[in-house]
């Protein structure tokens, strides 16, 4: 999982801006829930979790969901903890 974070970091977060008053945590809260996407126990939860990550982040972050859902959310059986344990 720390290679797929490190490519994640590497390819979205220049669709971050640095930090400014009121946003500092966007970055953090964005890696966040893609942890939660990440470490979903049961398929069901995945999917809530999937969908849940997709609605918050779509509208100002459109560019990093669309490269997480062309690029990781194909090949989540090989990460996610429900379909790797």
């Amino acid at each position: 999982m720390w290679h797929i974070n490190k490519n994640v970091l590497a390819n979205l977060r220049k669709y971050f801006p640095a930090p400014v008053e009121g946003k500092e945590e966007e970055w953090g809260e964005f890696m966040a829930s893609w942890n939660s996407v990440t470490e979903s126990i049961t398929a069901s939860q995945f999917e809530s979790n999937w969908e849940a990550f997709s609605i918050k982040y779509n509208v100002d972050h459109r560019a990093a969901v669309d490269y997480i859902s062309r690029i990781r959310i194909p090949h989540h059986e090989k990460f996610v903890r429900t379909f790797t344990d």
